[in-house]
C-alpha cells in the first residue's frame, strides 16, 4: 500500500516589526486507487517458441514446447498417414493451408478435422480420420522438435491425400504471415488405445471420442516468409 506524506512549510515574514501569523488549514490527500497486492509478471504455464528458415527445397521448422504447470500433458506433434500397407508415421510433416481471411500460411502439427481444413462451399468426404502419434511430457520440462514443408508450398492435410490441392484454400506464392501450432491434450481421463504400423511396431494414440471432447492448441508467434 502507498502512504502519502504532506509536508507543510512555514513562511516567516520579516518585513516590518509586526508579525503575521497566518493560518494554516489542514490539506487531506486525495483517496488512491488499491493497487493489485503482487505486480508480477504472468508466466504462460505452456509456451510454444519457434525458428523458420529456408533451405533449398523446403521451409526449415524448429521448436521447443515447455510444460510450466504440475502436471503432464501429451504432445500430439507426429502426424500419421494412411497407406495401403497401413499407418505411417510422418515425423517431418505438418498439416499445411492457408487461411485467407488472416493472409496467412498456418503450419500445424498435430491433429486438424478435415472439415475445417477444406475452403468455404468445397466438399468432401473421409471416412476414417487418423489421430496423431502422442509424446509425453513431464511438468517443468520440455520436448523438441523439428518439421519440413516442402517447396513450393501446396496445400496439404494426411486425411486428404491427392484431393488437398483441390479442396483447400489455394497458397499465394507469398503469404504475409506465417503461423506454426502444435495439438495437444491435458493428462486428464484420456483414453488410449494401441495400433500397429506398417513397420510392426505400436503406435500410442488417443481415442477419437477423447480426442474430440480434449484437443488443444498451442500457436506460436506469428513471423514473416524467410
Amino acid at each position: 500500500m502507498m502512504r502519502h506524506a504532506l509536508v507543510v512549510l512555514g513562511l516567516v515574514s520579516c518585513a516590518g516589526p509586526n508579525d503575521h501569523k497566518s493560518e494554516h488549514k489542514d490539506v487531506q490527500p486525495k483517496p488512491q486507487p488499491t493497487l493489485p497486492s503482487s505486480t508480477e509478471p504472468h508466466t504462460m504455464p505452456l509456451q510454444l517458441t519457434w525458428k523458420l528458415s529456408r533451405s533449398a527445397k523446403a521451409l526449415d521448422i524448429e521448436y521447443r514446447v515447455l510444460n510450466q504447470t504440475d502436471k503432464p500433458i501429451h504432445v500430439l506433434d507426429q502426424i500419421v498417414t494412411t497407406t495401403a500397407k497401413g499407418l505411417v508415421v510422418e515425423p517431418d510433416r505438418v498439416i499445411v493451408r492457408f487461411d485467407p481471411d488472416a493472409n496467412t500460411l498456418v503450419l500445424r502439427a498435430g491433429y486438424l478435422a478435415p472439415m475445417e481444413a477444406v475452403r468455404k462451399g468445397a466438399g468432401v468426404g473421409v471416412e476414417d480420420e487418423t489421430m496423431p502419434v502422442a509424446r509425453a511430457l513431464a511438468p517443468n520440462a520440455a520436448i523438441t522438435g523439428t518439421k519440413h514443408v516442402p517447396l513450393p508450398l501446396a496445400p496439404w492435410h494426411p486425411d486428404l491425400g491427392s484431393s488437398a490441392s483441390q479442396v483447400m484454400a489455394p497458397i499465394p506464392a507469398s503469404p504475409a504471415n506465417v503461423v506454426f501450432e502444435v495439438s495437444y491434450l491435458p493428462d486428464d481421463q484420456i483414453a488410449w488405445q494401441e495400433r500397429p504400423a506398417a513397420d510392426g511396431q505400436k503406435l500410442h494414440m488417443p481415442s477419437p471420442q477423447s480426442f474430440a471432447i480434449k484437443k488443444q492448441t498451442l500457436r506460436g508467434d506469428t513471423q514473416k516468409l524467410p
